[in-house]
């Protein structure tokens, strides 16, 4: 390719943007662990701003206690909820 000339489609190279988010990881020895008092996660807002500043990927940890639907299912209403908006 010559100096200056663009790379063919089928030769760019694509990179993401990406930003690091916290909220469902926090707190860990809180079991069960309730929802916006113990931890949080971003509103669709937030991540709404970090799109409009060009982030395409994040990336949200979360404990995996708090992911999971159990039999007790009024410690989980509000993680569901949050996930499905």
């Amino acid at each position: 390719m010559a100096c200056g000339q663009s790379p063919s489609p089928e030769n760019r190279l694509y990179f993401s943007r990406g930003i690091n988010l916290s909220g469902g990881e926090l707190n860990p020895g809180r079991t069960p662990a309730i929802y916006g008092k113990d931890y949080i996660y971003p509103t669709p807002e937030e991540l709404d701003y970090y799109a409009s500043k060009g982030f395409t990927v994040v990336r949200l940890p979360y404990r995996w206690e708090r992911s999971r639907r159990c039999s007790e299912a009024s410690t989980m209403p509000s993680l569901v909820a949050s996930r499905e908006s």
